[in-house]
């Protein structure tokens, strides 16, 4: 696998070297002989991967040629960089330029010559043990292919769970002494698929008047648990005062809340019956409560309480088949049976005997092979998955699973075994951002897109090929239709954690332990204090990740004279960290490789003048902070795609602002603030797509302003972002809007939508907008999702089934409507 990885990396070094050639003046013959060695170079590989589980020497023959590839990389990119930063300097820039372009393309052409021996004498080396050269071509880079719109994501399937979906919700809705219910099984079985299932179950949603969802895992906090679980009965202003609270406090809350309500519970993937025993204190003896807990240890309930063991079973032969056809030979047409030829069905009922009836094998396996729908390919994977249980009949269902897994990774193709790479990263049950895993993938060239592409959408294709190959979890948000947030399960991530050790991809650090790895990338979990110092004795770390799980009032502290010898990093993610007076380290602005940075603004707005080709930032601001100062700070910032603004105090007028959004490629624009008024000296770029405003507490109609922005496309207006009673959507207004949301609107009565606004609108969200009265007939008829939760009791009652207005939403797709109309 490294030297598939590795073939990737001499193809991308070729074609930096292809696009760049013109860089190279003065020294196009070193280049054109790296790029021959870099041919020869591929050329060994396919032999090399195969020997080099029988030979040491092979094996450590790789991974000099990984070093080498890092290198060329490296040399070759902090050329290019300082080449266009002399290039846009001013004149005394230029000038020291000219002077100075003969001794460095001196030392380029050494570098490079330096570059080219390494790779001769490890061909040599190879050569000496067997290794053979396979001849291939390196070829120039082609443009990338249009992507194509995304197709709509299908609902996961259910085949053969149906039974024990509807047993597990019985034994939750059920009046009984026994609160506690135990889903127990091995990994892969499905427990966590079918608690979800029984969580979003009507018949669950009717019962319990709050739901919530922990995830625990192998290390359990208790007061982290405690915490999330009061936050989902909390709202989200309330968050820093929970993160406060001492464990008593939070056992009181939580016991007097369970106590007058009726409460699920849902802890996922408990590993022990000691965590249970920390965790349950908060539960009352008053019954009303119910506890669903998934693991695979049937003690972890213990053996003093009553509770339901509820063990799902394996899927049947005839189950994991029509699950394996849905997925590996999905149909164009659902009423039309697929036809499957004897040979293919006969290779895949031959395969599906390794998955043991395991729901995440079969899925795996059907991903796999969809890929590739053709007698030839199938073959080939029946072959290898056969080669790898030889002698191995007995090894159980978890090593054929494993097995499975395994090689569903190998069959990847090279840049999404580095998209899956990155993913070790994260630890267990991490809710995993994806808008940052694209700029991290984008950060470390792992993304290739053209100029007429957006990180987005370039990263969302990549995202949705793991969630159809089942090694990802991620669904599509029905506002955006992107994907948001994405896990692994605890297998997959098993094997993302294995590989990623085998390729010495990362190294995760701990408060204290000195690092003394060789790789390029380093992650810290929950750290209350890091020493760069470390880190930075290896000079050749490209990212530089701290990531925090659980909810916290302290940061991380930062240990560092500077961070000059890290001059090749590309990623660095330091949230909510101090640095030795508040200040950001000058050599940080040195870093001319750093593509991504992460501060969550625990430094001063100062430290953002020069930052002049920044596309996303996100900014918040507490106490006294000066819009001028803010206003010059990014002012030079004429790149901006995305702007997020949080600011916790007032905004008086809008005679400061007016300068914030002069950026012409502005897209996105986040506003949390207190600003009264908008007017028309307050105007928006106009290539804005996604408006976001919250807390301005406006005194006037913003619709009159807002609609008049051609591109919007998503606007959402959350918690008190007006105070009005009356909104008027005019005709003409919003020509490109697909999908509106209302949060938490508290004054708002009256919503009145003429005739030809809102053409487009696809998508609609009402929530917590309690003392609106009416729906626009015109808004709901081009609707094809549509969401209320928590709306007042006249419109309960004219929604539901049956109710005076159900009419008029019945032709929606989708519904949801919290305790009113099912979806």
């Amino acid at each position: 696998m490294a030297t598939e990885l590795l073939s990737f990396g001499i193809q991308n070094l070729w074609n930096l070297l292809s696009h760049e050639h013109k860089q190279f003046q003065g020294v196009e013959d070193q280049v054109d002989e790296l790029k021959t060695d870099l041919g020869r170079l591929k050329s060994f590989m396919q032999d090399a991967e195969a020997k080099k589980h029988t030979s040491a020497r092979v094996k450590n023959c790789v991974e000099v040629i990984k070093e080498i590839i890092f290198d060329a990389e490296d040399i070759l990119e902090t050329f290019i960089l300082k080449d266009q930063l002399q290039k846009s300097g001013g004149i005394k820039e230029r000038m020291r330029r000219l002077a100075c372009i003969i001794p460095e393309r001196r030392e380029i052409a050494l570098e490079i010559g330096s570059l080219s021996n390494r790779i001769s004498k490890v061909i040599r080396d190879m050569e000496t043990q067997g290794v053979q050269q396979i001849i291939g071509d390196m070829r120039d880079p082609e443009p990338l292919p249009e992507r194509k719109e995304f197709a709509r994501q299908e609902k996961s399937n259910l085949v053969g769970l149906e039974e024990n979906v509807e047993k597990l919700v019985g034994y939750l809705v059920e009046e009984d002494d026994d609160p506690i219910v135990l889903v127990t099984g091995m990994g892969g079985l499905g427990k966590t698929t079918l608690a979800r299932q029984a969580f979003h179950h009507d018949k669950v949603r009717e019962k319990f008047d709050r739901l919530v969802w922990v995830c625990v895992s192998q290390v359990c906090d208790r007061k982290n648990v405690w915490q999330n679980i009061l936050q989902s009965f909390r709202t989200k202003a309330e968050e820093n005062e929970i993160m406060q609270m001492k464990e008593e406090r939070l056992q009181d809350e939580l016991s007097r809340l369970l106590e007058t309500s009726k409460s699920l519970i849902v802890i996922d993937d408990i590993w022990k019956e000691e965590d249970w025993n920390l965790i349950k204190p908060i539960f009352p003896h008053k019954k009303g409560w119910k506890v669903l807990l998934t693991s695979r240890n049937e003690r972890v309930a213990g053996r003093e309480e009553p509770f339901i063991n509820f063990k799902p079973e394996c899927l049947s032969d005839e189950d994991s088949w029509t699950l394996f056809q849905r997925i590996a030979m999905p149909m164009k047409n659902a009423s039309e049976p697929k036809k499957v030829a004897k040979e293919m069905e006969e290779m895949g009922r031959r395969m599906l005997k390794h998955c043991g009836g395991l729901p995440l094998a079969v899925r795996v396996l059907g991903g796999l092979l969809a890929e590739n729908y053709t007698e030839l390919y199938w073959e080939r994977v029946s072959k290898n998955i056969e080669s790898h249980l030889v002698g191995r009949a007995n090894d159980g269902n978890n090593n054929l699973l494993n097995r499975v897994l395994s090689l569903s990774f190998e069959e990847l193709p090279s840049h999404l075994k580095y998209c899956f790479l990155y993913l070790a990263h994260f630890p267990e049950d991490y809710e995993i951002s994806i808008e940052k895993l694209h700029y991290y993938w984008a950060a470390e060239g792992i993304i290739k897109y053209t100029n007429g592409e957006s990180i987005r959408d370039v990263g969302d294709s990549y995202i949705e090929e793991l969630v159809k190959r089942n090694m990802v979890i991620s669904e599509r948000v029905s506002t955006t239709w992107r994907f948001e947030e994405c896990r692994l399960h605890d297998l997959m991530r098993d094997l993302c954690l294995s590989k990623a050790k085998e390729e010495n991809f990362l190294q995760i650090v701990g408060n204290s332990s000195p690092s003394v790895s060789t790789s390029r990338r380093f992650v810290s979990h929950e750290p209350s204090a890091l020493h760069v110092e470390r880190e930075r004795n290896n000079s050749k770390v490209r990212s530089l990740i701290v990531l925090k799980k659980y909810l916290t009032k302290y940061g991380c502290k930062v240990s560092c004279v500077s961070f000059t010898r890290l001059q090749v990093l590309r990623v660095l993610h330091l949230p909510r960290v101090t640095f030795k007076g508040r200040k950001l380290p000058s050599g940080i602005g040195k870093l001319i490789h750093l593509r991504y940075l992460s501060l969550e603004e625990n430094c001063s707005l100062e430290d953002l003048c020069g930052m002049t080709m920044l596309r996303i930032l996100q900014i918040r601001l507490t106490g006294e902070s000066s819009l001028v100062t803010l206003s010059a700070s990014i002012g030079g910032a004429r790149h901006l795609e995305t702007l997020d603004i949080r600011l916790s105090g007032a905004a008086k007028g809008t005679k400061e602002w007016r300068s914030l959004f002069e950026f012409l490629n502005l897209q996105q624009l986040n506003l949390v603030i207190n600003i009264p008024l908008l007017s028309d000296e307050l105007q928006f770029p106009s290539s804005l797509t996604t408006l976001f405003l919250e807390g301005c507490r406006l005194e006037e109609d913003p619709m009159p302003i807002l609609e008049k922005f051609g591109k919007l496309k998503i606007v959402r207006l959350h918690g008190n972002s007006f105070c009005v009673r009356r909104m008027v959507c005019s005709r003409g207004g919003f020509p490109q809007l697909q999908s509106l949301h209302f949060f938490e609107l508290d004054e708002w009565e009256e919503w009145i939508v003429e005739e030809g606004s809102m053409p487009l609108l696809n998508s609609l969200e009402i929530w917590f907008c309690k003392k609106l009265k009416e729906i626009p007939d015109d808004v709901l008829r081009s609707l094809k999702d549509l969401s209320f939760y928590d709306m007042g009791e006249d419109c309960k009652n004219r929604w539901s089934e049956g109710g005076a207005d159900y009419y008029k939403v019945k032709h929606i797709p989708s519904v949801y409507m919290y305790n009113q109309l099912n979806e």
